[in-house]
C-alpha cells in the first residue's frame, strides 16, 4: 500500500512538473509571438512611412512638372502672339513701301533713302549706291521661290530704303513676288543679309 502511494505521488510531481514546463514554454512562446509581430508591425511601419514619402516626392514631382508646363504653354502662346504681331508689322511695313512706291513713281534702282542714310553709308565705304543693288540681284538666293513652268527666279525693281532695308521685287517671268531685306556693311565693305519678309503676290 505504501509503495502505491508512493508511485501515485511520483506521478504527482512528473506531473506537475510537466504543466510548470508547458505553461512556463507557453508564456515563452507568447512572448515571442508578441515580439515577432511588434517587430513586424515596425517594419510595417517603416515600409508604409517609405511609400507615404515616395508618394510625396511623387505628388512634389508631378506639380513642378505641371508648373513647367503651364509656364512653357504660356511661353508658347506668346510667341505665337509675338509671331502674329510681327507678321502683321511685316506686312504692314511692305504695304507702306509699295504704297510708297506707287504714289512717288519712282524708277528702278532709284535710291530712297534719307541724307543721314547715305551718310552713314559712305563713312562704311559705300559711296555708290549701286554696289548695294548689284550685291542683292546677285543674291537669288534670298528669293525663297523656285520658279515656275522652266523659269529662274530673279530680282527686279530693287530700292534701298536706308542704311540697313532694301526692298525688291522678284519674278521668274511667270509669277512675282517682293521681299523686305535687311542688309549690314562688315568691316571689309562685304554685305551681309537677312531675309526679314518674302512673300508671291496674291
Amino acid at each position: 500500500m505504501k509503495r502505491i502511494w508512493v508511485f501515485i505521488g511520483f506521478i504527482l510531481i512528473v506531473g506537475v512538473g510537466i504543466l510548470t514546463f508547458l505553461v512556463v514554454d507557453k508564456s515563452r512562446v507568447i512572448s515571442e509571438l508578441e515580439q515577432e509581430n511588434k517587430q513586424n508591425q515596425e517594419e510595417t511601419q517603416v515600409q508604409i512611412q517609405a511609400l507615404t514619402d515616395e508618394i510625396s516626392a511623387l505628388n512634389t514631382t508631378i506639380s513642378t512638372k505641371e508648373s513647367e508646363l503651364i509656364s512653357l504653354t504660356k511661353n508658347y502662346d506668346d510667341s505665337l502672339i509675338l509671331l502674329d504681331e510681327k507678321d502683321i508689322s511685316i506686312a504692314d511695313l511692305t504695304e507702306q513701301v509699295d504704297t510708297l512706291l506707287a504714289e512717288a513713281e519712282v524708277t528702278e534702282d532709284e535710291m530712297l533713302m534719307d541724307y543721314a542714310s547715305m551718310m552713314q553709308l559712305e563713312s562704311l565705304g559705300i559711296k555708290d549706291i549701286d554696289m548695294i543693288v548689284d550685291d542683292l540681284r546677285a543674291r537669288t538666293e534670298l528669293i525663297g521661290f523656285e520658279g515656275v513652268v522652266g523659269g529662274t527666279m530673279r530680282f527686279g525693281s530693287i530700292f534701298v530704303i536706308n542704311d540697313q532695308w532694301v526692298y525688291a521685287r522678284f519674278d521668274d517671268g511667270h509669277i512675282m513676288g517682293y521681299g523686305l531685306y535687311k542688309y549690314k556693311v562688315e568691316a571689309n565693305m562685304d554685305l551681309t543679309w537677312e531675309v526679314i519678309d518674302s512673300r508671291l503676290d496674291d
